[in-house]
């Protein structure tokens, strides 16, 4: 099912882009996890779809690189953020947010942390059961 579903929405594999797919038994559904990057501008994206029911679970956008030691600039990652609907609503509210709270919040809070945190709460919720 995943690799008909990629094939519907186009997607290819190539250099720094992969997908991982899993049968959740307890949500009784085929998650997709797609992973694009633009390596030359330290870009990645994930989204995770449901292969079946077409729902768009988790959306993340940001940085690969953000560790503030080595890059010395402590904002190129505050931007980064993640997105979770436990629904597969991407247009309902979200249940969580990782990172950038957006401009009417505040301005950014991603940092060097927030991919992984984005990462581990999909996987725990879609990914593992």
């Amino acid at each position: 099912m995943a690799d008909k579903f990629l094939a519907g929405i186009g997607w290819k594999s190539d250099s720094g882009s992969y997908h991982e797919s899993h049968f959740n038994s307890k949500l009784n559904k085929c998650f997709v996890l797609v992973s694009e990057s633009l390596p030359k501008d330290d870009f990645r994206s994930f989204d995770l779809y449901d292969a079946v029911g077409g729902g768009h679970f988790a959306m993340y956008i940001g940085h690969d690189v953000c560790d503030v030691a080595f890059l010395k600039d402590p904002k190129h990652c505050e931007m980064d953020s993640g997105t979770i609907w436990s629904d597969g609503n991407d247009r309902g509210n979200p249940d969580f947010r990782f990172g950038f709270r957006g401009i009417f919040n505040g301005g950014g809070a991603g940092d060097e942390k927030t991919q992984k945190a984005f990462l581990d709460k999909v996987k725990q919720a879609f990914m593992s059961q």
